[in-house]
C-alpha cells in the first residue's frame, strides 16, 4: 500500500480494513505488527480491558478485527502506523466505538481524536 507523500504534519491518514477483489487492505502480519505494537506498549489491559490477558493473543486479536462485525481502521501519521480504531454493535443509527494511539502519538490526542471521529461521522 503506498501512502500519500505530501500530508500535513498534524493530518491522520485513516485506512479501512476492507477487501478489494478478494484482497485485504492489511495482511494477517499487518494486523499482528498492530498487537504487538499495543503490547510493547502496555496497552492492551487497558484498550482490551474485558478480555483475559492470558487467552487474549495475536491470534484473537487479528480473529476479533477480521470479524464481519467490527469495522477497523488503520490511523497513519506521515507514512507510520500511530494507532487504529474500530466499530461495532452498529444498528439503528448508533454504533459503539473504540480506539488505540501508540504511546509516541499520545501527545496529540485531542486533535487526533476529533479527526477520526469526523470521519467516522462522515462514513
Amino acid at each position: 500500500m503506498k501512502l500519500p507523500k505530501k500530508m500535513n504534519k498534524k493530518e491522520l491518514l485513516i485506512v479501512p480494513y476492507v477487501y478489494q477483489d478478494g484482497v485485504p487492505t492489511f495482511r494477517d502480519s499487518g494486523l499482528k505488527e498492530l498487537y504487538h505494537r499495543t503490547k510493547e506498549d502496555g496497552l492492551l489491559p487497558i484498550v482490551f480491558y474485558n478480555q483475559d490477558p492470558m487467552t487474549f493473543q495475536e491470534d484473537e486479536f487479528v480473529r476479533m478485527f477480521k470479524s464481519p462485525d467490527v469495522f477497523l481502521f488503520v490511523i497513519f501519521l506521515e507514512g507510520e502506523p500511530c494507532g487504529y480504531s474500530w466499530l461495532t454493535d452498529i444498528a439503528d443509527h448508533r454504533a459503539q466505538g473504540s480506539f488505540c494511539f501508540f504511546k509516541k502519538f499520545q501527545g496529540d490526542l485531542v486533535e487526533f481524536g476529533k479527526q477520526v471521529l469526523q470521519f467516522m461521522l462522515n462514513i
